[in-house]
């Protein structure tokens, strides 16, 4: 399968195409213009990641008719009036849920036996770019730095030794 993503100004494309994209756009281009130029069209999957409260969908029309168009939402009990042919997931229902039932218990049980499965295969990536030792005024500077400075850094992990 071939992966394309889109990134606003504020991503690093190094960084996402070491995340495994095949192809990199940026979202203030005409997607669909693009995609054909790469030779990647018809699409067939769409999973639009939705961290914003005030998004629209309607970028996403284009691509109903031939794409499986999947809505994952992270924000919390949001509902949008969006185009009933897509497919949404709330992420945070299905971690209230998931925890309720014994059937939900064993799903999710399963779901980590698989990510730890395919953790030990080296078949999933870190997003883990840069790591440091110590809580300290000189770390959280660093830190900072390395974030607003590099887009690479984009995943920075302070630990307290």
């Amino acid at each position: 399968m071939k992966v394309a993503a889109t990134i606003n100004k504020n991503n690093s494309e190094i960084w996402i195409k070491n995340m495994g994209a095949d192809v990199v756009f940026s979202q203030s281009t005409h997607l669909e213009k693009e995609l054909d130029q790469a030779e990647m069209t018809p699409v067939d999957y769409v999973i639009n990641l939705d961290t914003e409260k005030e998004k629209s969908f309607d970028h996403l029309a284009e691509f109903k008719e031939t794409a499986t168009v999947l809505l994952l939402h992270f924000v919390k009990k949001k509902r949008k009036d969006v185009d009933p042919d897509f497919l949404h997931f709330y992420c945070d229902e299905f971690l209230e849920s998931s925890f309720e039932t014994a059937e939900g218990i064993d799903y999710s049980r399963k779901i980590m036996e698989l990510l730890v499965y395919l953790w030990g295969k080296n078949q999933l990536k870190s997003i883990l770019t840069a790591q440091l030792n110590g809580f300290s005024d000189k770390n959280f500077y660093g830190a900072h730095k390395l974030i607003e400075n590099n887009p690479n850094f984009r995943h920075l992990v302070l630990v307290n030794e």
